[in-house]
């Protein structure tokens, strides 16, 4: 479910940078730049958003995967018996 919403998100991404790249094309030749800078604010505005939705999605994945069993990362400690001897200084 997380990985389809990721994916989702990921097209919306592609979509707006295609919609961004277009209308800076665009702001190059338009008589009207004007208009054409507020189609590319736009589509900046929903990238940031649609980059922190994917952001925070990928947080709660991590979330997700991390509720199995506990990793251990340091090795078990070593008995006191088990200890080679310690040197005289």
């Amino acid at each position: 479910m997380l990985e389809e919403l990721k994916e989702h998100i990921r097209r919306e991404i592609r979509k707006e940078l295609k919609i961004k790249e277009g209308a800076e094309k665009l702001r190059e030749v338009a008589a009207d730049r004007r208009s054409v800078a507020a189609v590319v604010k736009a589509a900046n505005g929903r990238l940031c958003e649609l980059q922190a939705e994917l952001h925070e999605l990928e947080g709660q994945i991590i979330l997700t995967q991390g509720q199995g069993p506990p990793v251990c990362l340091q090795p078990p400690a070593t008995p006191p018996s088990q200890q080679p001897p310690q040197r005289q200084r």
